[in-house]
């Protein structure tokens, strides 16, 4: 379509009704065998060569496999089709452990003291909460152990141990590289798993997936030096967690966020924007309380701000780029606060 016009653009394809068909049936075909691969099951395809042709060059659409039969076929008026069957190759190997981070739930590199949630089948008997601190390395009969690319193994805190998921802090003093992350739940029972070990990366946790809201806390001070705590959400009629608009208030106030995550507190430099305007960064480490948690405070924020086109919303967002790293607390223009980080001096 033309979306200036709204009308047809008739030179680009899905502009007519057979196109837009042929485009549907495109879609079956692809569900189609990429099931019956998924279940390793033949499928068959039907082709309508005017002559033989050489079977290597006989393709299953855009995917691979190989031919079992070649059934020629011909029809009352003459015309000839050949059914093929073919056979996928054998499904891709799943690792036994997946590893991402807790905050995000992203995949790629973890960072030493960040926390790190596995994910697997029959990791442990059941699902127990470690109850004290300093963290347990043994947990419902289960341990990790990281070993690192200097080969120097060690047991990892672990936060909470069930059968699919396994949430732990990555060891200190963990090198960079590549790591092996080994599960053991009892006599026999393991789970083996592969990461890379970074200096940073960078996450903010969610208040909840369905919205992807960050975990993060408001401090507004008045002019009269008075200090409130205000939340980043409020409850709709469902009871569910969207967005609180942060405002900035008069132009008297004083305005911080504190953003909760992991994986950040090695960077050595860490800058933010607010609505595309500079904003100090007070604090980037450890939060001191939590293992593993880590702590970015940034502001003061005032009023009048320039380019805010409406109040702030506290999303999370995580950009996996290489160094500085990003993360946004919300994804509209000109209203989003932009924090990066960087490992480098």
């Amino acid at each position: 379509m033309n979306y200036g016009t709204n009308t047809p653009q008739r030179d680009y394809p899905k502009s007519w009704q057979w196109k837009s068909a042929y485009h549907d049936f495109e879609h079956v075909l692809v569900g189609y065998i990429t099931a019956q691969q998924l279940y390793q099951q033949p499928f068959t395809l039907h082709y309508a060569f005017v002559k033989d042709v050489d079977q290597a060059t006989i393709h299953p659409y855009y995917f691979s496999g190989t031919i079992d039969s070649v059934t020629p076929t011909s029809d009352d008026a003459g015309n000839q089709y050949q059914a093929v069957t073919f056979h996928g190759g054998p499904p891709p190997t799943v690792p036994a452990l997946a590893m991402v981070s807790a905050a995000s739930f992203l995949g790629g590199p973890l960072a030493a003291e960040s926390i790190a949630t596995a994910w697997g089948s029959d990791l442990a008997a059941g699902g127990v909460q470690a109850q004290v601190t300093p963290l347990p390395t043994s947990l419902g009969g289960v341990q990790v152990t990281v070993t690192d690319s200097g080969g120097v193994s060690r047991l990892a805190p672990l936060f909470y141990v069930s059968p699919s998921q396994i949430n732990f802090q990555v060891p200190a003093g963990t090198l960079n590289g590549a790591a092996t992350i080994a599960v053991a739940s009892g006599p026999g029972a393991s789970a083996t798993g592969s990461a890379q070990i970074a200096a940073i990366s960078p996450a903010i946790f969610q208040l909840n997936t369905g919205t992807a809201l960050a975990a993060a806390s408001v401090q507004r001070v008045k002019a009269d030096g008075s200090v409130s705590f205000e939340l980043v959400y409020q409850l709709d009629a469902a009871q569910n967690p969207i967005a609180q608009p942060i405002d900035l208030g008069s132009a008297g106030d004083l305005v911080y966020l504190w953003l909760f995550g992991t994986g950040i507190r090695n960077a050595r430099s860490v800058t933010a924007t607010a609505g595309g305007q500079a904003v100090p960064v007070l604090y980037a480490g450890s939060q001191n309380t939590f293992a593993g948690l880590d702590q970015v405070n940034i502001g003061p924020c005032r009023a009048p701000w320039p380019a805010m086109a409406r109040p702030i919303s506290c999303w999370s967002r995580t950009d996996r780029r290489p160094t500085p790293w990003r993360l946004r607390s919300s994804d509209r223009p000109l209203s989003f606060v932009d924090v990066r980080f960087s490992n480098a001096s």
